[in-house]
């Protein structure tokens, strides 16, 4: 199975992960630098009435109810910003979202609901704090993640398969090696931080991926 879960597909998600991508995604901000957003503003209303689709859907809306998600995706590709645990070392890595309250779909991989899979990044928070993907790491298998389009009128619908947690991100190439390997099936995944907090390099200092396949 390729990277997106296709066989024998490549892609130019394919190559910008095998080049190394920095784990810094999703950064739990110890220092408080990402902006808060809006929490309660950002949420909406799932709509019963939307229609499952089996194919691509535009990025909208993610619900999670096993740890209280609901949170707007936004668009972001790929950046190149420096490797606090190399360093400082320019690296390209994953854009993460402007702020705690949303969340990034990496829109130079594969389209949510397309044959590959889909990569979707949020912030954690060390400490106090509120951040969207701060229980990422407490979803099980089968639990439900559901994503609507920007009108609220699609919905796809994903269960999660695994969950891989404790990635160094003072290994370069763990975060990469992870998603290079995924489940079978995969179609999704979801990325964040987690560990200690490292203040000398304001980031925590592991990654936490949740890996889900289609279900509807």
């Amino acid at each position: 199975m390729s990277l997106f879960g296709v066989r024998g597909r490549t892609s130019l998600g394919t190559a910008l992960i095998a080049a190394a991508l920095l784990a810094a995604c999703g950064d739990s901000d110890p220092g408080g630098t990402v902006p808060l957003g809006d929490p309660a503003g950002s949420a909406r209303a799932s709509n019963a009435a939307a229609v499952s689709t089996d194919g691509v859907i535009a990025a909208g809306q993610l619900y999670i109810p096993r740890i209280a998600v609901n949170a707007p995706i936004h668009a972001r590709g790929t950046v190149t910003e420096p490797n606090p645990f190399a360093g400082g070392k320019e690296m390209t890595s994953f854009g993460v979202p402007k702020d705690r309250s949303s969340l990034a779909w990496w829109s130079d991989g594969p389209q949510i609901g397309s044959d590959g899979m889909a990569i979707v990044l949020g912030h954690a928070q060390s400490g106090r704090g509120y951040a969207v993907f701060d229980r990422l790491h407490e979803l099980k298998p089968k639990d439900v993640v559901t994503v609507e389009n920007p009108q609220g009128t699609e919905r796809a619908v994903f269960q999660v398969i695994a969950v891989v947690d404790h990635i160094s991100k003072r290994d370069p190439d763990a975060l990469r090696n992870v998603l290079l390997n995924p489940p079978a099936d995969t179609h999704l995944a979801l990325i964040t931080c987690g560990g200690e907090a490292d203040y000398s390099a304001m980031a925590t200092d592991e990654n936490v991926v949740v890996f889900a396949r289609r279900s509807l």
